[in-house]
């Protein structure tokens, strides 16, 4: 938390790279690439979650082994070559932020609404 606010870091990987094939699973200093980054995140005082958000299985056990919950896998349209991490990070944000609106003039709402 930071100045009373919730602070989550998304880490997009993408199991498809093209330039370095499974870029993100690669062994770097004995770690793939993606627990070094999951490493860092985690040593940050201020993180209240993190979120890795891939399309890839073998990052997501990657993600799960360093301590990462991982509840979905992003969808493939969001994980295609031309997919801006901007994809990636709305749709992980959207699945992190459930939302629910209460109106001062909804009187009659009960725990069935919800």
């Amino acid at each position: 938390m930071f100045k009373g606010k919730r602070i989550i870091a998304i880490i997009p990987a993408r199991g498809g790279s093209k330039g370095l094939k499974d870029k993100n699973i690669l062994s770097l200093d004995g770690k793939p690439l993606i627990a070094h980054t999951i490493l860092k995140a985690k040593s940050s005082e201020y993180l209240d979650k993190i979120f890795v958000s891939t399309d890839n299985e073998k990052i997501a056990e990657i993600g799960r082994q360093w301590g990462i919950d991982i509840p979905l896998l992003r969808p493939a349209e969001f994980a295609l070559d031309n997919s801006p991490s901007s994809d990636a990070i709305l749709h992980a944000l959207d699945f992190l932020n459930q939302t629910v609106i209460f109106l001062t003039i909804s009187l009659f709402l009960n725990q069935l609404h919800l």
